[in-house]
C-alpha cells in the first residue's frame, strides 16, 4: 500500500495527502466487509403502484424469484470454497458463463416480489444473491498496445469451437424471449463479480424479463485507491480491447436482433474505447453495413468517468456504429469531481462542467443520434436535484428513463423528457412522473402490446 501511495503522490504529496488518506481509509474498511448480497434498486417511477404493469404477459415459467444472466469475466477463477467464483486477479482469458440470481430471502413468492417491484416505499429491502454459476467457455485475451493513447489496431476476435456452448445458450434464451435482443451491462470501478452480475439481473428484471442480459465483468478492485493510482484505470483500458472482440463474437455467433450496452462510470472508458477500436478496424465499411453487421442499438454512458477530450475524439465513431447514444450528466456528482481533481485531466463526460463542450461538438458534427440528459437542469423548478454518482439506478426518475429507453428505443421527446433551451440537451420537468406513464401507455397501445393500467 505504501508503494502505491508514493507512486500516486509523486510531486503532489502535500496537496492531496489528507484527502486521499481519508478516502482510502474509509473505502478500504468498506472493502473488508465482503458483502454476499446486494439490494434491489428503488422502483422506477414508471412502475410505481402498478401505474404501468412491469411484466405484461410474462409466461408462468418466468414468474419466479430467480433469473439467469450471462457473464463474460476477465477475472481469474477463484479457489474452491471462496466467496465468489471469480476474484480480483487478471486472467489471460475472458471467462464465459451463466449465473443464477435469486431475489429475496426466506422463500419470497413471485407475488411478493411483484409488489416490492411496484411499491413506492417498500416495507423491507429485497436482497439479491448469487446462485450457481456455470462456465461455458473462454476467449483468449489479445495483446494490447503499449501506448494506449495511440490509435493502434489490435488482433481481431478469435472464435474457438469451445465457446459455442456459450453462444448456443444465448441463442436458446433469445428464442424464448419476447424481445430478441441482448443487453450488456459494463460496470464501473470498486465492483466485484457479485455486483456486476446482480445489477445486470436488476436491469433484466425491470425491463420486464423480456431481454437476454449479459454482465461484462472487468477486473476492478473493491477500493477506490486502486483506481486513483491508475491500476484499475489501466485494467479498464485493457478490458476495452477484450470487450471490442466480445462484441464481434456476439455479432457473428448469436441471433440477437440488437445489442444494447449500458455503461456506468469507469465502464464508460471500456465501452467508448471498444466502440472506437471497432470502427477503426472497419474503416473501409460504409456506416449502414457496419450497423447491419454489429446490430448495436442503444448505448448509454451513465455518469461516465472519461475525460471529455478523449471521449469526444471517439464520439463520431461511436455514433456511426449505434442507433442511439445517450450521455447523462449531473452537477452533483462528487465522485467525478474528485476524479478530475485527484487524477487530473479534463472534466469528466458525466459532469455538467463538460456539457457545453459536448453539446457544441455534437452540434458541430451533426450527430443527430446523440443526446445529453442533464439530470440537474432546472432542478429549481422540480424543487430537488438528482444527486450522487449512483443516480442512474438509485433515483426512480433516472432509472425509469433508462428502462423506457431500453424497452422501446424511443428518442427523448417520446419518453417524456423535456427539451432544453440548447439543442440536444434534455431534462426532467416537474410533471415527469405523470408524463412518462402517459408516454408508456401511448407506446404500448400503438405498438399492440398488452399492458395493464392501474386505476
Amino acid at each position: 500500500m505504501l508503494c502505491l501511495w508514493r507512486r500516486y503522490n509523486h510531486g503532489n504529496f502535500q496537496h492531496r495527502a489528507g484527502l486521499l488518506a481519508l478516502s482510502a481509509a474509509s473505502l478500504l474498511l468498506q472493502a473488508c466487509s465482503a458483502p454476499t448480497q446486494t439490494l434491489l434498486m428503488p422502483t422506477p417511477t414508471l412502475y410505481e403502484q402498478h401505474a404501468i404493469e412491469p411484466f405484461p404477459e410474462l409466461p408462468p415459467e418466468k414468474q419466479a424469484t430467480h433469473l439467469q444472466v450471462f457473464y463474460a469475466s476477465g477475472r481469474e477463477a477463484s479457489s474452491p470454497g471462496d466467496r465468489l467464483p471469480y476474484g480480483n486477479a487478471v486472467d489471460s482469458s475472458v471467462h464465459l458463463g451463466k449465473a443464477d440470481v435469486v431475489f429475496g430471502e426466506g422463500g419470497m413468492s413471485w407475488n411478493e416480489l411483484l409488489q416490492a417491484s411496484t411499491a413506492t416505499n417498500r416495507e423491507k429491502p429485497v436482497t439479491i444473491q448469487l446462485g450457481n454459476t456455470t462456465a461455458l467457455g473462454e476467449v483468449a485475451k489479445i495483446p494490447v498496445p503499449e501506448n494506449p493513447d495511440l490509435d493502434q489496431l489490435t488482433p481481431p476476435a478469435q472464435y474457438n469451437p469451445a465457446q459455442q456452448p456459450f453462444f448456443d445458450s444465448i441463442n436458446a434464451q433469445l428464442a424464448h424471449s419476447q424481445m430478441k435482443e441482448l443487453i450488456i451491462y459494463v460496470h464501473g470501478t470498486k465492483v466485484d463479480f457479485l455486483n456486476a452480475v446482480t445489477l445486470t439481473a436488476e436491469i433484466d428484471h425491470f425491463t420486464g424479463r423480456q431481454f437476454v442480459t449479459l454482465a461484462y465483468d472487468w477486473s476492478s478492485h473493491q477500493n477506490i485507491l486502486d483506481y486513483l493510482v491508475g491500476i484499475d484505470k489501466r485494467r479498464a483500458i485493457h478490458a476495452s480491447y477484450q470487450f471490442k472482440n466480445l462484441l464481434q463474437l456476439l455479432a457473428e455467433h448469436t441471433n440477437a436482433e440488437k445489442i444494447h450496452v449500458v455503461s456506468y462510470s469507469a465502464g464508460g472508458r471500456v465501452v467508448s474505447r471498444a466502440l472506437h477500436q471497432l470502427a477503426l478496424e472497419h474503416r473501409g465499411f460504409k456506416k449502414d453495413a457496419l450497423r447491419k453487421h454489429f446490430r448495436i442499438g442503444t448505448v448509454i454512458f451513465a455518469a461516465a468517468d472519461v475525460e471529455v477530450d478523449r471521449f469526444l475524439s471517439r464520439l463520431e465513431d461511436i455514433a456511426s456504429l449505434c442507433e442511439q447514444t445517450v450521455v447523462t450528466v449531473s452537477d452533483a456528482d462528487d465522485v467525478l469531481d474528485n476524479a478530475r481533481t485527484l487524477m487530473r485531466g479534463e472534466s469528466r463526460v458525466g459532469s455538467t462542467q463538460a456539457e457545453q463542450t459536448e453539446q457544441a461538438f455534437i452540434e458541430k458534427h451533426d450527430l443527430l443520434n446523440v443526446y445529453i440528459v442533464d439530470v440537474s437542469r432546472h432542478k429549481e423548478l422540480r424543487g430537488f436535484n438528482i444527486e450522487g454518482h449512483h443516480y442512474w439506478y438509485r433515483h426512480p426518475w433516472m432509472s425509469s428513463d433508462v428502462i423506457f429507453l431500453l424497452k422501446h428505443g424511443a428518442p427523448p421527446h417520446e419518453r417524456a423528457l423535456s427539451r432544453s433551451e440548447e439543442k440536444g440537451i434534455w431534462y426532467f420537468a416537474p410533471d415527469y412522473p405523470d408524463a412518462v406513464k402517459a408516454a408508456a401507455r401511448l407506446r404500448t397501445s400503438t405498438s399492440g402490446e398488452q399492458s395493464q393500467i392501474g386505476l
